[in-house]
């Protein structure tokens, strides 16, 4: 019964702590913060920012929203629990996570475009200044790899080679295979692991996959050996 006694008492101690450790000393008051107050992102595509609101060491509020600074064309919406909201109850010693949804309109050029939060409530007035910046879109960049690009056979001889295809750009890729060849040579691209053969592939951004590629030449004695295979595309 005492050694029960002593494990709960620790338990309760290591709660108090930890809890302890959670709360900042010395600090009271509202707080609504990002951890990314300035951020890139790319055109054309629906931003959303996560919020925080804190309460440190004051009773409960509840505290008006809005978004008084908008971009020019830009809809700005408050989220809290994946719905709009217009505001926000913070519990003592508490914190609600809200969202900031940031549409851009179409054709949004690159440049800097700055957006307030506030939060209104018991005489506080809590801002958060947010700056989003479009950058210019670089272009799809592929490298293609194998490990060996020059295969010798005879004018039988199917020629198989493992192609590593990289999309090294900023944005998902769809890659289309095509092939150059000599006459009476004929390519396919097939899955790493199978047979199905391949027209297309998509990429993620900064990521690469393995494809083999498969050459092969018709039985005639006139064929002349593989010399190499083509660039891949992305559209």
């Amino acid at each position: 019964m005492l050694r029960w006694f002593c494990a709960v008492l620790i338990l309760g101690i290591a709660a108090v702590a930890a809890d302890a450790a959670d709360k900042p000393s010395g600090v009271t008051g509202l707080y609504l913060t990002t951890r990314y107050p300035a951020l890139t992102v790319r055109a054309g595509e629906t931003t959303t920012i996560d919020l925080s609101l804190r309460n440190f060491n004051l009773p409960p509020r509840e505290l008006a929203l809005s978004v008084p600074q908008v971009a020019n064309g830009w809809k700005a919406t408050v989220l809290g629990g994946g719905q709009p909201v217009k505001s926000a109850f913070v519990p003592a010693d508490g914190e609600e996570k809200l969202q900031l949804r940031l549409e851009p309109p179409s054709g949004t050029g690159p440049g800097d475009y700055q957006f307030l939060v506030e939060a209104h409530g018991d005489g506080s007035t809590l801002k958060l200044p947010i700056i989003v910046t479009i950058g210019q879109e670089l272009p799809a960049k592929l490298k293609l790899t194998t490990n060996f690009p020059a295969l010798r056979g005879t004018a039988t001889t199917s020629f198989k080679f493992k192609v590593a295809v990289a999309n090294d750009s900023g944005r998902d890729a769809t890659i289309n295979f095509t092939a150059d060849a000599p006459r009476n040579f004929q390519v396919t691209f097939t899955e790493s692991y199978g047979t199905q053969q391949l027209t297309s592939i998509p990429i993620e951004a900064g990521k690469a996959t393995l494809r083999p590629a498969i050459t092969s030449s018709p039985c005639t004695p006139r064929a002349k050996p593989h010399r190499r295979i083509s660039m891949c595309r992305s559209r």
